[in-house]
């Protein structure tokens, strides 16, 4: 589970069981990214064989991904041997186009495998879907 000191303002944190973590980005600031690269960093810190699953909803403020961009490659140094099976997934409002490129860019260089998907629209069921692929029983449908 993520230290969570004081609850965060610009962004909703929902931590299940399981190393699974849902991100939503309640404003689209570089205040907003700095408290997410916070838990993140907490992520990277995991032992390196945890499979870690990371729901990021950012369908009502899109962050600024240049500042992103350079405070993501901060972290990439800092923590070289980060949880390899991690699996992410974006949730935005629609394909902004050079801002989805920048975005993958970014998801590269932070992810460590090639288990990510970018999904557009309120896609909430089909995101925790590829996020238990691997592990459908752990899928938080089946625990309810």
């Amino acid at each position: 589970m993520l230290t969570i000191e004081t609850p965060p303002q610009y962004l909703e944190l929902i931590q299940y069981d399981n190393h699974f973590y849902e991100f939503i980005f309640k404003k689209g600031s570089r205040a907003t990214l700095d408290v997410w690269f916070i838990y993140m960093e907490q992520l990277f810190q995991l032992p390196s064989d945890t499979i870690v699953k990371v729901l990021i909803d950012s369908t009502q403020h899109q962050p600024p991904l240049t500042y992103a961009f350079r405070h993501a490659k901060e972290l990439i140094k800092k923590y070289p041997n980060r949880p390899k099976p991690m699996r992410i997934v974006f949730v935005e409002s629609e394909n902004q186009g050079a801002l989805h490129h920048i975005l993958q860019s970014l998801v590269q260089l932070l992810s460590t495998s090639d288990t990510t998907l970018y999904l557009y629209g309120n896609k909430r069921e089909q995101a925790l879907d590829f996020l238990f692929e691997k592990e459908p029983h752990l899928h938080p449908k089946k625990s309810i």
